[in-house]
């Protein structure tokens, strides 16, 4: 009945408490997981929304530069001839600055093939005398003796102008200073073979040397020539203007176009891209526009940069980054971060110009409440399953406590039945014995002692049980006082010498003479030393068991000792032997007992303020120590 009972509620247990607690546990982690993947979608989101946003009017910026350089795009003009290095024209426009990049080499002009070898041969007998031997003499020479039989203009006018250095240098000033001025003012169409203009370089030569050639007049010849100069030779011609106030506004006027030049070449050079055909790139500088102007014969690409106002990329809890170049930079991924391509629109195409990086500097912030909700609800969790889980072994141990202490209780009544049962026989028989027989003197006396033996040990048998019916309740009520112990133990012991000389045991007595009193509970102390000597009455030595009842005084306590030279007790049960109903040796026939004698006997001592504890080692005894308080508490 009691086992259907325990399935009965171990079954309710796991239907209404452990069941619906497994089901809240997996909802509960369902939802936790659920909100970290919505509260991380929703930050993902906002970043998205932000960077969309920004990037949008990025785009409409560069798409307002693009429009207004659509003048410009729609031009064409023809490409000039190349003066820079590589093959790259600068050049400023009304419009705007720009540079004109040949794609494909232009072929010179075809001369007279006799002309030509003519030229250079005059060309290079006169450097070799120049610069080889020093002799501006033979190499003006060798010019004047070739010039008469070259007629190409082009060819002439760059002879011209080598002998007419030549002269300068050979100390010839006025033959040099002629020539130089007839070039300025008649050669202004004519390029070295370096690309330079040839009165340009004449003028720059008789710059401060005669009046023919003025700062003023070197300046508007420089401006005519502009566009066909490369910025540094610009800034170099430049230079040898300096020292004039009168020109200061046209020349600064000129400055500032070179350092515009300065600033597109600089934003091409960081991105070579635009010279292998990309169309638009966004600099530092501005937006780079470039188009393949005249696709006939002649090709060349056209580069314009645009101012562009960018917005500003300052938003509050996020860092922007713009990464300028039409290649997409690959940089370290992560959910508190996004990249954004920036396009550009310019009439029906589309191209990516720079790329935008946007971080999200407190990602971690946003989801921490979101975790520590996570975390909290799961502590909550772990706790209702360590709560369930507890509870159901607690369950179980009540149930296996409860199933030992009803065997316990069994065991109880069957020894208490037997106990009661052997000393009410022995009485019962004796007592017809002296009422049906008559007996002598002698042997009435010894029935007697008999009697009155077994009625003590039946009285000590009901007041274990009541002992320790009381002491469960806790109604055992003892009045303390000094007592005098060793009348009390005197008194103890001759109660049990009959006992111990029907055992056929040896039982010594050692108390010492004079006072030894405790304050204690006498009728106490005489049920917890007739316990510890019934304890080892019953589990002594068969034969030559010796038993003995000491008395002494330690560190102000008393010390009652109750010694035997039995079997002893396992060092692993000697404080077990001190719980209720239990018994080293429970299942031998031959010993009886409640399994409560030690038990009552360990209470009692507490009770009194004092302790009982076991000594001894297995197989040589057993030791039984009361220590009790020799004087009252403060």
């Amino acid at each position: 009945m009691k086992r259907s009972k325990g399935i009965t509620a171990l079954l309710a247990y796991l239907v209404l408490i452990l069941g619906p607690a497994g089901v809240l546990a997996y909802f509960a982690f369902q939802l936790t997981g659920r909100e970290r993947a919505e509260a991380e979608q929703g930050v993902r989101d906002r970043l998205e929304a932000e960077s969309e946003a920004l990037g949008r009017r990025m785009e409409a910026a560069l798409d307002e530069a693009a429009a207004r350089a659509e003048s410009w795009l729609a031009v064409s003009s023809e490409p000039l001839e190349p003066a820079g290095v590589s093959g790259v024209v600068g050049y400023l426009t009304r419009d705007g600055l720009s540079y004109e990049i040949p794609i494909e080499e232009k072929t010179t002009k075809a001369w007279d093939k006799k002309e030509t070898a003519l030229y250079d041969l005059a060309v290079r007998g006169g450097r070799s005398y120049e610069l080889e031997h020093k002799d501006p003499h033979r190499a003006l020479d060798a010019y004047a003796f070739y010039l008469p039989r070259i007629q190409a203009p082009v060819l002439r006018t760059r002879l011209r102008f080598l002998a007419g250095r030549a002269a300068l240098a050979a100390g010839r000033v006025r033959l040099g200073e002629t020539v130089m001025a007839k070039l300025f003012s008649e050669a202004p169409a004519v390029r070295t073979e370096e690309g330079l203009p040839v009165d340009l370089l004449a003028g720059a030569i008789l710059l401060g040397r005669q009046e023919t050639v003025t700062p003023r007049a070197f300046l508007h010849r420089l401006e005519a020539h502009m566009e066909s100069l490369t910025t540094p030779r610009l800034e170099h011609f430049l230079s040898l203007l300096a020292g004039h106030p009168d020109l200061d506004p046209e020349r600064l006027r000129l400055e500032r176009e070179a350092e515009l030049r300065k600033v597109l070449e600089a934003a091409v050079d960081r991105h070579p891209e635009i010279r292998e055909g990309s169309d638009d790139v966004l600099d530092e500088a501005g937006l780079l526009l470039a188009r393949t102007l005249n696709p006939g014969e002649a090709p060349y690409r056209a580069v314009h940069l645009e101012s562009v106002v960018l917005p500003s990329l300052e938003i509050e809890g996020y860092e922007a980054t713009l990464v300028p170049g039409s290649a997409v930079t690959e940089r370290e991924s992560g959910p508190d971060r996004i990249r954004r391509p920036i396009r550009v629109d310019t009439g029906n195409r589309s191209q990516v110009v720079s790329t935008l990086w946007l971080k999200d500097l407190h990602h971690a912030e946003r989801l921490q409440s979101v975790r520590q909700r996570q975390s909290t609800r799961i502590a909550l969790v772990i706790l209702l399953a360590g709560v369930a889980l507890a509870g159901g072994v607690a369950l179980v141990l009540a149930f296996a406590r409860e199933r030992r202490l009803a065997r316990l209780r069994n065991q109880l009544l069957a020894n208490v039945t037997h106990e009661l049962r052997t000393p009410i026989t022995s009485m019962r028989m004796f007592a017809e014995m002296l009422a049906r027989d008559p007996l002598d003197e002698a042997r009435t006396r010894r029935f007697g002692r008999i009697l009155r033996g077994e009625s003590l040990r039946l009285s000590q048998l009901v007041e274990n049980v009541l002992d320790f019916s009381r002491l469960d309740r806790a109604e055992q009520e003892m009045d303390q006082e000094p007592v005098d112990m060793a009348a009390v133990l005197r008194r103890v012991a001759e109660a049990f010498a009959f006992r111990a000389e029907d055992r056929g045991v040896d039982f010594q007595v050692e108390i010492p003479e004079g006072d030894l009193e405790a304050f204690t509970h006498a009728p106490s102390v005489e049920r917890i030393v007739l316990n510890l000597l019934d304890n080892a009455l019953k589990y002594g030595r068969s034969e030559g068991a010796e038993i003995r009842l000491r008395a002494e005084t330690a560190a102000g306590r008393l010390r009652v000792l109750v010694l035997d030279n039995g079997p002893g007790i396992p060092a692993g049960e000697r404080e077990r032997v001190f719980e209720p109903f239990y018994r080293v040796r429970y299942d031998d026939p031959s010993v009886r007992g409640s399994g409560l004698g030690l038990s009552i006997a360990r209470r009692l001592a507490c009770a009194l303020d004092g302790d009982l504890v076991l000594e001894g080692r297995e197989g040589k005894g057993a030791t039984f120590i009361l220590e009790l308080p020799v004087e009252a508490k403060a």
